[in-house]
């Protein structure tokens, strides 16, 4: 059997999966920054692109092997748990601290950043877990 350099093996897209987890930190900060208006909007979209590029590769090889499909599996339910959190409580806990402290001023903790806590929640238990298991 003849070594073939462009064989693409296990090995290699867990590699890649691994890469990407790391690789979408960075760039759901640029996403974060542009939302709360620190850099441009359009310099954000740049954060956007590669966060979704990212989680992308990321789920296209969450099955290269155990040891990534577990991460996979962590980060994913630790993201959607934020989520149930951030849409169900946080809103309810900001009504109960308003109407207690007597102050309506529009929500603080708007509902549309749900999605960056559950992808960097996502991200930091995916990691977490890495950096665990390598101890």
């Amino acid at each position: 059997m003849a070594y073939d350099p462009h064989a693409t093996t296990v090995r290699d897209w867990a590699k890649i999966h691994l890469n990407f987890g790391i690789f979408a930190i960075p760039c759901l900060f640029l996403l974060i920054l542009a939302r709360i208006g620190v850099i441009d909007r359009d310099f954000g979209m740049v954060g956007v692109t590669f966060t979704a590029l990212s989680i992308l590769i990321m789920f296209l090889t969450r099955k290269s092997d155990e040891y990534t499909l577990s991460l996979w599996s962590a980060g994913a339910n630790a993201g959607f748990m934020a989520m149930v959190v951030w849409l169900l409580f946080v809103p309810f806990l900001e009504g109960f601290a308003d109407g207690l402290l007597g102050r309506a001023q529009g929500m603080f903790w708007p509902t549309d950043m749900g999605i960056y806590v559950a992808i960097g929640v996502f991200l930091f238990t995916f990691n977490w877990r890495r950096l665990r298991a390598a101890m």
